[in-house]
């Protein structure tokens, strides 16, 4: 089972790279640019599947890269909050910097990576759809056309229980 979990989420952790990475550029902007970047984002994402799927460890070691690329985004939401600092190069550079470091991390502490990233994807889904039910927390489009634009969207106290809701699920999926 967790062959499959892990080509699942290789997949979306390269496509959803590539298509972050083509929207901070404005490369999606035209239909023949987003037609590139969407055919090079499913290629890339199947091959990385395909080999993820040949060779296991390279699935502990995405998912590692999956956590780590989330929280280095949460990390630059939280600097973008407080000190209302908004720059894609930065953001791009911090997701890349916790993914490769949390991607090393995994190779070394494997079993701890899957329980605490599983955990973790697992709460932000959870959060996620009930903020889509819901309403009240700023969906990531929002956010990068904020950063696009360089305007500072609005942080409502609807988002903050989200986030505390995120923590929460996080730590009791953990547990059990």
């Amino acid at each position: 089972m967790f062959r499959w979990i892990s080509i699942i989420a290789v997949f979306v952790l390269t496509s959803s790279f590539i298509l972050v990475v083509s929207s901070l550029f404005s490369w999606t902007d035209t239909r023949t640019g987003l037609g590139i970047s969407i055919t090079t984002a499913v290629i890339l994402g199947l091959a990385c599947g395909f080999l993820t799927y040949r060779f296991l460890w390279l699935g502990v070691v995405a998912l590692g890269v999956l956590a780590g690329y989330y929280l280095g985004t949460l990390v630059y939401f939280i600097i973008f909050a407080i000190e209302k600092f908004d720059s894609p190069g930065v953001m791009l550079a911090l997701q890349i910097l916790f993914a490769i470091f949390v991607g090393i991390i995994s190779v070394f502490f494997d079993k701890g990576i899957i329980i605490i990233g599983t955990s973790g994807i697992g709460a932000y889904l959870f959060t996620r759809g009930w903020s889509f039910i819901l309403g009240g927390f700023p969906s990531e489009t929002e956010m990068i056309h904020s950063l696009k634009t360089g305007t500072i969207p609005e942080i409502s106290s609807a988002a903050l229980v989200y986030a505390a809701m995120l923590g929460v699920v996080w730590l009791a999926s953990m547990t059990y």
